[in-house]
């Protein structure tokens, strides 16, 4: 249902990536011929660039914008420019985002288990189309609703951080407030020496800065390209074989489909979900989503409520207020998603129970079904949302932590 478009923009968001380094730090390329992403081997440069680069990060910069984070925080107030402070803090959390997406693609296997697992949810997602003995059969409003949001939803997340965020960034970085920039300032006071060697370094960190910031966003759409497929994929075709009710007769499958055919792509997509449950854990960051995005929270809303009315920082405001909707639309995805997916694979094994309680083989079948969906927590065990959970209960949850947090954060300072 979603090859053309996944596809499609997998093709771009790799030239994003050739794009974002300037054509010199990357692990995947295009063939335009076969139609299919190439990882890159370990002798090839750029991908050896990309390796090096996201070791210099993980393991030399990100330890210093920590100490730099610390030594901020500590040092009185009014010895830094608020938009140092909230630059320095916004781009640490950044690179703790990121890094762990990056070291999944830097290592030797990595670029190659992304495309298998990226061609494997193709594979599939032909084989099941090729399943359905009537392909022009209605779909339902729910599976028209699904891809018609997914149509438009990727393409747009596509453009925001393949164009928009790197104009957006350009001004923060290659201005006196850059997090590097102020940091060299720091160590060596270049801020004291004439304009012809403060100008031409701060030119020069901010454009380093702007090329580093968008290789690492064109990584992160790389990886949530892979999750989004994921969960979309899944959601879409599970959506496609609940059956549906007709008045006075019993659940129908759709597409001219039968039991056997339709527990068959059943299993596959389970299987799917635990091939994408194994590679998303990897890169360990998406399972541990709700402490990122409460802390996320919390940091942006404490900023906006303490300095809620001073109006000369409103520029400051901006990045906690796209904090602040990152955070729920991560949230919202990642679990309400999922639980949705769960919900409608527990309501597809009792809807095909109903419509077979007199035929006890195909009951037994059903009974040993279990619940299809990924599980993006951090400990297997809590398969909530893979089971389809209350969705009122997670946002509750998330939104709760958040204010509490906020709460007990006003009260001690």
């Amino acid at each position: 249902m979603l090859i053309d478009l996944h596809r499609g923009q997998l093709r771009n968001v790799i030239h994003s990536t050739h794009r974002a380094s300037l054509y010199t730090a990357y692990c995947l390329k295009w063939n335009g011929k076969s139609g299919r992403a190439v990882p890159l081997q370990n002798t090839c440069r750029n991908f050896r660039a990309y390796q090096t680069l996201t070791a210099t990060l993980s393991f030399l910069i990100l330890p210093l914008f920590l100490v730099r984070c610390y030594h901020l925080h500590v040092a009185k107030d009014g010895l830094q420019h608020p938009f140092t402070l909230i630059l320095t803090y916004f781009s640490t959390g950044f690179m703790i985002v990121v890094l762990p997406f990056a070291a999944v693609l830097a290592s030797g296997s990595g670029p190659t288990k992304y495309v298998n697992c990226f061609e494997a949810i193709l594979h599939l997602e032909r084989q099941l189309g090729e399943s359905i003995p009537n392909p022009s059969a209605p779909k339902g409003s729910a599976v028209t609703s699904h891809l018609l949001k997914s149509t438009i939803a990727l393409p747009i997340f596509h453009n925001i951080l393949a164009y928009i965020t790197p104009v957006m960034i350009s001004f923060p970085l290659l201005s006196p407030y850059s997090p590097v920039y102020t940091l060299l300032c720091s160590v060596s006071n270049v801020s004291s020496y004439p304009n012809l060697v403060k100008i031409p370094t701060l030119l020069i960190t901010g454009f380093i800065s702007l090329l580093v910031g968008t290789t690492l966003l064109s990584t992160l759409a790389l990886c949530i390209l892979m999750i989004g497929y994921s969960i979309a994929t899944l959601y879409g075709w599970m959506l496609f074989l609940l059956p549906h009710f007709r008045k006075g007769a019993a659940p129908q499958l759709r597409g001219g489909l039968e039991f056997h055919s339709s527990l068959k792509m059943y299993q596959s997509l389970r299987v799917l979900g635990i091939i994408e449950t194994e590679f998303i854990r990897d890169m360990w960051i998406p399972c541990v989503h709700n402490a990122l995005t409460v802390t996320m929270s919390t940091g942006a809303l404490y900023y906006l409520l303490i300095d809620g009315g001073e109006d000369a920082r409103i520029l400051l405001k901006l990045p906690c207020i796209l904090v602040l909707c990152g955070a729920f639309v991560a949230e919202f995805n990642a679990v309400c998603l999922i639980a949705r997916a769960g919900t409608v694979s527990r309501l597809y094994i009792q809807r095909m129970t109903w419509g077979n309680e007199r035929n006890l083989y195909r009951v037994k079948l059903l009974k040993g079904l279990q619940p299809c969906g990924i599980n993006l927590e951090f400990l297997r065990s809590l398969n909530s949302a893979q089971d389809g959970g209350e969705l009122s209960g997670f946002l509750s949850n998330y939104l709760d932590r958040v204010a509490n947090h906020t709460n007990s954060l006003l009260l001690t300072n």
